[in-house]
Formats: C-alpha cells, sequence, structure tokens
C-alpha cells in the first residue's frame, strides 16, 4: 500500500491525534488531508486547526528550549551539526523575526531553526509571539488548502469515498509543489546566510 494511502487511514482513525503529532513533525500531508477529511465532514475543520496550532507550538517550543539550554552541549558532541547549525544560527542571528514566524515553511529546516533560535539567545517572548504568528499561518494555508481541494474534487466527481486513491494522489501533487516552494526557501535561507 502506498505511503500516502495508509497516511490517508491513519489520519482517518486516529483523527485529532493524528493531526496534533503530525503538526510538531513535517505535517503538512498531515494538515492536507486531514482538511480532506474535514470537507467530507468526517473531521472538523476548527478542531483540526486547534489540533494543528497546538501541535505545532509544542514541537517548536520543545525545539527552541532545547537549542537554549543543551544546544552548545549537542552541537559539540554531533559534529555533523555544525554545519546545520551554522548557516541556521547565521540567518537566525540576521533576522530573528522572521525566522521565527516562517520556520513553519522551511521543511526540512523545521526543527534546526528553532532549535538555532534557542541557541541564538533570541528571547523567548520574540520567538513566542513570532512563531504564533507564522503557525496561524501555516494551518491556515495547509489545512485550508486541504479543504479546498477536497471541496473541488467534489463539486467535479462528488463523492470523495469513490475517489480516495486520486483524491491521495492530488494531496501528493500539493506536497510535492510545496515541497518544491521550500527547497528555493530553503536555497534562499542558505544565500542568507552565507551573505554573513
Amino acid at each position: 500500500m502506498p505511503f500516502a494511502q495508509e497516511l490517508f487511514i491513519f489520519i482517518s482513525t486516529y483523527g485529532y491525534i493524528a493531526v496534533f503529532f503530525g503538526a510538531m513533525l513535517e505535517g503538512e500531508s498531515i494538515l492536507l488531508i486531514a482538511g480532506l477529511l474535514a470537507q467530507q465532514e468526517h473531521l472538523s475543520l476548527p478542531l483540526i486547526l486547534v489540533c494543528a496550532f497546538l501541535g505545532t507550538l509544542t514541537g517548536d517550543t520543545g525545539w527552541f528550549l532545547a537549542g537554549r539550554y543543551g544546544g552548545e552541549r549537542l552541537v559539540r558532541r554531533f559534529v555533523f551539526l555544525q554545519k546545520w547549525m551554522k548557516v541556521s544560527t547565521n540567518a537566525v542571528q540576521k533576522r530573528p523575526r522572521l525566522m521565527s514566524a516562517l520556520m513553519r515553511f522551511m521543511y526540512g529546516f523545521r526543527s534546526i531553526v528553532p532549535f538555532s533560535i534557542g541557541m541564538a539567545k533570541v528571547p523567548a517572548r520574540t520567538f513566542i509571539f513570532w512563531n504564533l504568528l507564522g503557525a496561524s499561518l501555516w494551518i491556515t494555508v495547509f489545512g485550508g488548502a486541504g479543504y479546498l481541494i477536497g471541496e473541488t474534487f467534489s463539486q467535479f466527481f462528488g463523492s470523495i469515498r469513490r475517489f480516495e486513491l486520486l483524491l491521495v494522489v492530488a494531496a501528493i501533487l500539493a506536497f510535492a509543489v510545496i515541497k518544491t516552494a521550500t527547497d528555493i526557501s530553503r536555497k534562499a535561507l542558505s544565500t542568507v546566510a552565507e551573505e554573513k
């Protein structure tokens, strides 16, 4: 069974718990599929957004605190982290507010950026405020995109149940487009860090 189909079944089965824990990680695909399920009235969109919001804040704050209180020790111990931290920390030091707000959109850097923000001693108040704004935007974009994809499919094809596999493929395509956009932002982040 393809991963996307397994993910669809997982979210259908575990619902809001899957959304909460998925949002703590790289959760775009979780939110897209949960939005689709909300459109089909299997889940509630407002509850999806609340669970995703709480999950993303929990994950980001955990990484921020890990960077603040144990970052230096971890980077010294695990040499491979030094390269990533250098790039991320340079960007964070130049634009801490922007990085705090947009880190959810940086696929692949989502754990490293809040860790770096914590290591850079950015005030917790600044991180929390800008992270709240960024998390709100992120859950709205991805949860809403999933809902709109489901709405579009329903208008063209009727009940999604008959087209679940096609819908999963559409979610994968949407994810691929989003990943490409985040790869571009990652390259921009590297460029900003190298300028320093």
